[in-house]
């Protein structure tokens, strides 16, 4: 499989995922939404029905007042009391979601509709000054059958309302749980594709990627043999063959350290110290971007030297950019020096880096790795009959020297 495809295929994953992520949280919010709605319009429905049974007995109890007072208003009283009644119907019956809800409003309005026409019956009598058929009819019509049958009624609707809720809220609780162990399951899925297209990323092309510039870095430096691994089916695999292609052809090259090195130059009488200035004067900039603390140290007792002005300063510097590749990108500590050593003079560049690791220490010492700096760093002591010297420091880092004979 391609790289590409891989890659497609690793955050289409994710992208399908964050969908489902996505879809459930819109469906939760929309379902407890629409459930708190439809909570809210039953709770006003039950408070609707309350609220004409209350108006309904309110308004009766000017019927024993017309019973026991005789009150000429008690007629008007009833049916004034009654008014807000139909305010209450009318918001009630357009609350009903169903048939059967507004089955239960109309039967609820018939049972008051007779209820207040057995009243009004009641009314007459008492007009008609027949006081114990009013009081008879009180007692068998009103309070032993519309009372009763209203009653019933309007307690069955609250009693409705409230079964409805529950089951509202048992549902709303149902959709809360599938949406919760729903986007509970998406999550750990996002978060193992995310590690999984994380683990790819860091082991199939990150780690591709560092090994292939490691070969380069080696190859540069003259190791011949350095080969990547050809078998992979992807663009990294293409570039690896493309490695191992470029690695042959080097390798039919026959190698001379020479060609990296400058050309022997005519010798002069040169200050040490300004050799030294003279190696950091190019990364000044980057010394200081880097924060990295240079110290130039010169033996107060060491005299002019003969050499190749140009040719020292070039190798110094090589060292010098070693010196900086191996030093942290904010920081560190950079010493040059020079002093006496027998009858030579050392010309040294050191470092508080890492350090040169014992494999690849080893390979310098046989020969099988030599950076440009190194090479023209041996060759230009050569030039000079002296030596080149490169080792890592007990405290940390590395010191480089040249060794150049005073007498020459």
């Amino acid at each position: 499989m391609s790289l590409r495809r891989k890659l497609l295929t690793g955050f289409g994953a994710l992208a399908v995922l964050g969908l489902i992520l996505a879809g459930v949280t819109v469906y939760a919010i929309v379902q407890w939404s629409a459930t708190e709605e439809s909570l809210r319009g039953h709770y006003v429905r039950s408070l609707r029905a309350q609220e004409v049974r209350a108006i309904t007995f309110r308004a009766c109890k000017e019927i024993p007042d017309a019973l026991a007072t005789e009150d000429p208003d008690a007629r008007q009283e009833f049916a004034a009391a009654l008014e807000p009644s139909e305010r209450a119907f009318v918001e009630w019956e357009s609350l009903a979601e169903d048939e059967e809800e507004q089955a239960q409003v109309a039967s609820v309005r018939a049972a008051f509709d007779q209820l207040v026409t057995d009243a009004g019956a009641v009314f007459d009598l008492v007009d008609q000054g027949d006081r114990p058929a009013a009081i008879e009819m009180v007692e068998t019509v009103l309070e032993d059958r519309d009372f009763e049958r209203f009653e019933t009624l309007t307690a069955a609707a609250v009693e409705s309302g409230r079964d409805k809720r529950r089951e509202l809220v048992a549902n709303a609780e149902a959709i809360r749980r599938t949406a919760t162990l729903t986007l509970a399951v998406t999550g750990i899925g996002v978060l193992a594709v995310t590690l999984l297209v994380a683990a790819y990323l860091s082991g199939d092309i990150f780690r591709p990627l560092r090994e292939l510039r490691v070969a380069l870095a080696e190859l540069a430096s003259g190791d011949r043999e350095v080969r990547l691994d050809s078998e992979r089916g992807d663009e990294l695999g293409a570039a690896n063959r493309a490695f191992n292609d470029l690695a042959e052809q080097v390798t039919a090259v026959p190698a001379h350290d020479q060609l990296a090195a400058p050309p022997a130059r005519p010798q002069a009488v040169t200050e040490p110290a300004s050799l030294l200035r003279d190696a950091v004067a190019d990364v000044d900039a980057e010394l200081i971007s880097r924060r990295i603390t240079v110290e130039i140290a010169v033996d107060p007792g060491l005299d002019p030297i003969r050499v190749d002005r140009a040719g020292i300063r070039d190798a110094l510097a090589e060292l010098v950019r070693n010196a900086l590749d191996a030093l942290p990108d904010r920081g560190g500590r950079m010493t040059l020096r020079a002093a006496p050593a027998g009858d030579a003079v050392s010309l040294e560049v050191a470092d508080d880096g890492a350090g040169i690791s014992p494999d690849v220490f080893a390979r310098l010492e046989c020969g099988a790795v030599r950076s440009r700096g190194l090479r023209v760093a041996t060759t230009v002591a050569r030039q000079h009959g002296g030596r080149f010297l490169i080792r890592n420091r007990s405290s940390g880092g590395t010191l480089a020297q040249l060794l150049l004979p005073t007498g020459h």
